[in-house]
């Protein structure tokens, strides 16, 4: 019960955060009714139409389907593209809570169709928004994270903070679903601030319930129940009985966490009650299926199996719908393929049949032609039966020589594979340990993910009587050429500051560049390898950091000014065989408790992915470190890391990434 218990919640709350945008009675439906008899102009019928849908459907979920079908027929009727997408996501809405997910997720791409044809980003935010309680309930935790995110974007860049605060208490939720309370305490403060900035009213209740749930995560049960019933206040004053039902099933799984059995039974009778009266398909299910293993806990088998029985014909009648709708359309799509097979057989009997008329015709008069024809056809036949076989013993000898040589690349390819993986292990050797990088550097990540089995990014360290020196890497290229030129380029950082003594980074990378370039020049042809790095020497006594870099920049958060990010330029040279080289200059700042400080190659930022296929680009990198930067290290790590593979998603990686970041 405990391990799912976080995850339920999620489910629950995420369905009134996107739901309750709007305060909700019976006398605004009255109201709406009302206008509508009054025969209003086509295009406000389809506007009442909506408003009437989305506002019954708090009511009755059947009957908001059936005003929203309404106004869907007639948007479609006048081409009124921007009703048609917002009645669209409607339905989908409704669609959801009625646990017909197909019919659902059709509305959405309808709507996602007209607003990008229309180029409307805002009505896009929206249906994004809708879009992740959708895939939530679908099980599809990346996609509808992948959706808040989008929604956030959109209406961050348009200024929307109403809808901010929304998206930002959907965000708490699905950090609280994967007990991550940080992140979740982080986004659901974030609303609050703008809640009461904005005296956003619409959103207090799904506040306040969220906030609750974090604190029974918690086990704050006081600060739980003062939340709990302050948003349940809230959806009574506002008659809002598809919320009321869902804060009344909250209660009902906190009071399970509590193992108050008793307790649960009776807040799941009560939004047995209301669900039924709105029409809750989906939450009907959940109510069934919890309240069957509260009577099972109490020894009550009859009533646990009632329940359960109902949960099983509930979740056999939801599953059937989608079964039917599948059915129909695979049965449409063979009878227009039978179709159209019976067409083309028609036409190949009428064109073979007019075919044999014309030989029909042709052969009177023609026998002697024939027969020579004929004698010339066999001996091709003979002819092509004689080279056929001949082919045939060449082409079976020669797939047995291609049998036998993809055994042998078959072989060869292990003994590299082999031979790669044993090189990993000897280059994660040169590597510091994270013991080691722990006693040293205290509070720090690291972010490292090769492209292939062994990398051309390294980090590096070492430790100079009272100087500690940490740099990360990024040598020419990737996998097996990468990882030959990382250790030349690593042998020469160890040689510059532990055999010759060197501590100060500009002069680092000057000797160690010397050392690179004398390294590939033994060799007559011309060798151009070599590597970009971030250097640091850091003096803990004076808390002084010396910096040098080539062509890899260092960025520094203070902790007195967490809003911006400052940068450090590095010079435009790498180590390695360059024309011009100059001396690499050293550049020196003083960091205080709190500051953070990252140091990082190019693959972070040159991964292609998103919608368009497009580079993440540093500028996205930066905003992404200080959005973050309130999290622990730790979690920042994770977000960064998250955040990419969220951006890669089926695009191929496209280099090694290594990201190092530091707390003083």
């Amino acid at each position: 019960m405990k391990a799912n218990l976080p995850v339920f919640r999620f489910v629950v709350l995420l369905f009134f955060l996107i739901k309750s945008s709007s305060a909700f009675a019976t006398r605004e439906t009255d109201s709406l009714l009302g206008v509508l008899r009054q025969n209003p102009s086509d295009s406000q019928r389809v506007i009442l139409l909506n408003k009437l849908s989305w506002q019954i459907s708090y009511e009755k979920l059947d009957s908001g389907l059936y005003y929203g079908k309404q106004g869907l027929y007639y948007a479609t009727r006048m081409d009124y593209r921007q009703m048609m997408a917002r009645l669209n996501s409607t339905l989908g809405t409704i669609y959801t809570d009625l646990g017909q997910f197909s019919e659902a997720a059709q509305c959405y791409y309808n709507a996602i169709d007209i607003y990008k044809k229309e180029n409307d980003e805002s009505g896009l935010a929206f249906v994004y928004a809708n879009m992740s309680n959708l895939e939530n309930v679908r099980g599809n935790k990346n996609k509808m994270l992948y959706y808040l995110k989008e929604a956030m974007r959109i209406f961050q860049k348009n200024g929307n903070k109403r809808s901010v605060a929304g998206v930002c208490n959907n965000l708490a939720s699905y950090y609280a679903s994967t007990n991550n309370l940080d992140s979740a305490f982080y986004y659901i403060n974030l609303s609050g601030k703008i809640i009461e900035e904005g005296n956003i009213r619409e959103y207090y209740g799904n506040h306040m319930a969220m906030l609750g749930d974090l604190y029974s995560m918690k086990k704050d049960k006081a600060k739980a129940k003062e939340c709990f019933d302050n948003a349940e206040k809230y959806f009574v004053e506002l008659g809002n009985y598809y919320d009321l039902t869902h804060m009344i099933m909250m209660k009902a799984n906190y009071a399970m966490d509590e193992k108050d059995w008793k307790g649960a039974i009776q807040s799941y009778n009560a939004a047995e009650e209301s669900a039924k009266r709105i029409g809750m398909n989906e939450d009907l299910r959940n109510i069934y299926k919890k309240r069957s293993q509260c009577y099972e806990q109490l020894g009550d088998f009859a009533n646990g199996l009632r329940d359960f029985q109902k949960y099983s014909q509930l979740n056999d009648s939801l599953n059937s719908v989608a079964s039917t709708n599948k059915l129909n359309e695979l049965n449409v799509k063979m009878e227009t393929e039978k179709k159209t097979q019976e067409l083309e057989l028609v036409k190949k009997n009428s064109a073979l049949q007019e075919i044999k008329n014309q030989q029909q015709e042709e052969r009177i008069g023609q026998q002697n032609l024939v027969i020579a024809v004929g004698v010339i056809f066999l001996l091709v036949v003979a002819f092509l039966a004689l080279f056929l076989f001949r082919s045939n013993k060449a082409k079976q000898k020669i797939n047995a020589q291609l049998q036998e040589q993809k055994a042998i690349i078959e072989e060869k390819n292990k003994e590299i594979v082999d031979s790669i993986t044993y090189a990993k292990r000897l280059q994660s050797a040169i590597l510091p340990s994270d013991r080691l990088m722990k006693e040293s550097l205290g509070d720090y990540f690291l972010l490292y993910k090769p492209k292939d089995i062994v990398a051309g990014d390294f980090y590096w360290m070492e430790k100079v009587g009272n100087k500690l020196l940490f740099a990360v890497c990024d040598c020419t290229g990737h996998g097996v050429p990468g990882a030959m030129v990382s250790v030349v380029c690593h042998n020469a950082l160890h040689t510059v500051v532990t055999e010759m003594g060197i501590t100060e980074p500009g002069k680092i990378l000057d000797k160690v560049r010397e050392l690179v370039v004398a390294t590939f020049e033994k060799n007559e042809q011309e060798v151009r390898d070599g590597m970009d790095v971030s250097l640091c020497c850091y003096h803990p006594a004076t808390g002084e950091l010396e910096w040098a870099g080539a062509n890899n920049p260092l960025w520094v958060i203070h902790s007195h000014d967490q809003e911006n990010l400052v940068e450090f330029r590095p010079d435009k040279q790498a180590i390695g065989k360059t024309e011009n080289a100059k001396a690499f200059s050293t550049q020196r700042l003083m960091v205080n408790a709190g500051d953070r400080i990252y140091l990082f190659s190019d693959g972070y930022a040159d991964q292609f992915g998103g919608d368009k296929g497009k580079k993440m680009k540093s500028s996205n990198f930066q905003k992404l470190l200080l959005q973050s930067t309130t999290l622990s290290l730790a979690n920042q790590e994770k977000e960064l890391d998250s955040t990419f593979e969220s951006w890669k998603g089926n695009f191929e990686q496209l280099d090694d990434v290594c990201v190092m970041g530091i707390q003083f």
